[in-house]
Formats: C-alpha cells, structure tokens, sequence
C-alpha cells in the first residue's frame, strides 16, 4: 500500500488549504450531496501555478458505505485517464482521518441539477444520457480498459509510428518498459486485427505475416485484394 500511495504522492495537498478554501467546510460552501458525502466548491492552487481557480471538493463521510478501497480507485482511475465525457481528479488529501477528493468544477453545475432545466429538448436529453454512457463505458468496459493499457503505455514511451500501431492494433494488450523490449515482443510474434492476422518483424526489418482463415472469409477486411493493416508500411504475404 505504501508504494502503491507514493505514486500518487504529487496529487497530495495539505488539509489546512482545503479548510481555507471551503471556510472551513462552511454549509454556504455545500454544492451537492451523494453516496460519497458533501461536495463542496472552492478555491485552490491545484498546479504549479500559484493562481488559484475553482474546484469542487469530494468529502468522504463513512456512514455512506464508501470507504478506502473507493477513495483510491477514484484516484487511480481519474488522475491517470482522461475523457471528454468525465470530470477529471486534480488533488486529494488524506489527513487528520479527512479524506477528500479535489475535481475540475463542472461550469454548468451537477448534471442532476442540470437536467432539471426545462427548456431541454428530448433531443438535447438523449446526447446527454449517450455522452454519460462514453464516459461510463471508458471507466468500466473491458475492451476500453484494453484502450487504457495501451494509449497510457504509449504516452509515457514515445515510439516510432509504426510501432506504435502495432501496439494499439495487438488483441492483448502488450506489456514493455523499452523500445528494445517491444521489439523483442513484436520479433516473436503479435496477433492483430482482431485475431486474424499474425505478425512479426524480425531484426533486419523483415515483415512475417500469417492470415487466419477467417479474415479471408470476411470480405469487409479485404480491399483490393490487400488485407487492412494498422501500417501501410507492412508488406502482406499469404
């Protein structure tokens, strides 16, 4: 656990700026109330510029249910991926038995509030609940977690173009810390395309493809008589 928390190390801010920007969590400061506690608004330095902007604060009150293991997920899962469709974490605290989660402050104000607007259309409504279903999906969707792997994995070890489609295009998600090591990786063998195609460069750059059957059966993969590919780059064989 103690690992595990020093990676988050950075995001950590002290209780006594939080009771300075919420007036001591001052009732006039609450701006909602869920199944984590009291949110409220306020404002902080949440970078390294000393301005300060508004933020909305995320109170743990254990009599909810919530506790430690929701507290950390929040912070793993928010802080390191970002969505059009999700508020991201800037900061938390844990201190003096307080925890609390520090957010972006949503401009037009909770979408529970929001909804209520009656000059809303059906039309506007139903983008609302498809835009809430993006965000949801990307947090807890299998395949989107895969996508989360991936495009983390890429943003921390810039790599050449067409390494770095091999690597989005893989079925299973390709685990490296080194350009050297994903290339070892690719030399022994990647399945892509949705486990249709088998692929492999070798050493001197040479390009082994193998095509299951089934990607020959589906004529939505084949395009002038060329199998799609995450590269241009890769020659195909058969």
């Amino acid at each position: 656990m103690a690992s595990f928390m020093k990676e988050y190390e950075h995001l950590k801010i002290q209780l006594k700026e939080i009771k300075l920007a919420t007036n001591n969590f001052d009732e006039k400061n609450v701006i909602g109330n869920g199944g984590f506690g009291k949110v409220y608004e306020g404002e902080l330095c949440h970078s390294n510029s000393e301005k300060k902007s508004l933020v909305a604060l995320k109170r743990l009150d254990r009599k909810y249910g919530q506790g430690d293991p929701q507290f950390w997920k929040e912070i793993m899962m928010l802080s390191r991926y970002r969505h059009e469709n999700l508020i991201s974490l800037l900061r938390y605290c844990i201190e003096e038995g307080e925890m609390i989660l520090i957010y972006e402050h949503a401009s037009r104000g909770s979408l529970d509030g929001y909804l209520k607007d009656a000059s809303l259309t059906w039309t506007e409504r139903i983008n609302i609940c498809l835009d809430a279903a993006k965000g949801l999906s990307f947090l807890h969707d299998p395949n989107e977690r895969q996508q989360r792997e991936r495009h983390d994995i890429i943003s921390k070890l810039p790599l050449p173009k067409e390494y770095e489609e091999i690597v989005l295009s893989a079925t299973s998600p390709l685990m490296y810390t080194s350009i050297e090591e994903l290339k070892g990786l690719i030399s022994k063998g990647v399945v892509i395309n949705q486990e249709k195609t088998w692929l492999s460069i070798t050493e001197k750059g040479e390009h082994i493809e193998r095509i299951y059957i089934e990607a020959c059966l589906n004529l939505a993969t084949i395009k002038d008589d060329r199998l799609s590919h995450p590269s241009a780059h890769i020659v195909n064989s058969r």
